[in-house]
């Protein structure tokens, strides 16, 4: 699957679980019907809702008014 759409991520926590990480909501959903039909028929998932990580950063005052807007 990763090589077929190289923004997906794959990670296995330490309880043996897998994440997979993917650029936003519909990529995730994409990403899961792909898995589903193509790369692992016949297997059964249990998927958790999504995880969404908040992020933020920090401007320096004198960028703030730089920043252009397209």
């Amino acid at each position: 699957m990763a090589r077929s759409d190289p923004s997906v991520e794959f990670n296995v926590l330490k309880t043996g679980e897998y994440v997979l990480s993917t650029c936003g909501e519909v990529h995730l959903e994409k990403c899961l019907k792909d898995l589903k039909d193509d790369y692992a028929p016949g297997v059964e998932f249990s998927i958790s809702k999504p995880i969404i990580p908040f992020k933020e950063t920090i401007i320096n005052r004198s960028m703030r008014d730089k920043i252009v807007k397209v």
